[in-house]
Parts: structure tokens; C-alpha cells; sequence
């Protein structure tokens, strides 16, 4: 939202952000769509000690999930812009720890 200099609500429901990112591209509403599910992980599971916490399983499955939509929108901004930070690394770019 903001590289297309478009404004934005202030939000952890992924649900309205995905239809913000995908009125400003279209490229992302197939990545809108699959991170939808995510939702619950942005607002309910936010601080330990809910009433219900995710396994290692399924953390694992939503985590690549997760990088899955990070790597979609980075997908969608010209190279110049793409962070190589971490979680955000290209391939073609070492990476440092």
C-alpha cells in the first residue's frame, strides 16, 4: 500500500488488509484469498497464554504460509524496492546472520 502511495487502515485483520492490497494490485488477490485463514493468528493468538495455542505442527504449516504471502507480495514490487532483510532474502543475494 504504501509503494502505490495508497492509504490504509490501521489493522491486524488480514482479511481487510488483503482487500486493500488487491484494490491497489490484482496480483494479489489470489495471495488475499490464501491468507485469509491467517487471520485468526494475527488477532486471536497474539500473546502467550491465550486459552488456545497453536502446536508445532500447525505453527510450522502457517509459518511457511506466511512466508509463502511474504515472498507473493515482495513478488509484486520492482526489485529496486525488495528488502533482503530477513524472512526477505533473494536468491541470488547472500544472507547474513
Amino acid at each position: 500500500m504504501t509503494f502505490h502511495d495508497e492509504s490504509f487502515t490501521k489493522t491486524h485483520n488480514l482479511i481487510d488488509l488483503g482487500l486493500q492490497c488487491a484494490q491497489a494490485d490484482a496480483r494479489l488477490r489470489e495471495l488475499a484469498r490464501e491468507a485469509a485463514p491467517m487471520n485468526v493468528y494475527a488477532v486471536q493468538f497474539r500473546y502467550p497464554g491465550e486459552p488456545y495455542q497453536p502446536g508445532v505442527d500447525e505453527a510450522t504449516t502457517v509459518l511457511a504460509s506466511a512466508r509463502k504471502l511474504v515472498a507473493g507480495v515482495l513478488a509484486c514490487l520492482p526489485r529496486e524496492v525488495q528488502s533482503s532483510g530477513p524472512g526477505t532474502a533473494r536468491d541470488d543475494e547472500p544472507t547474513t546472520t
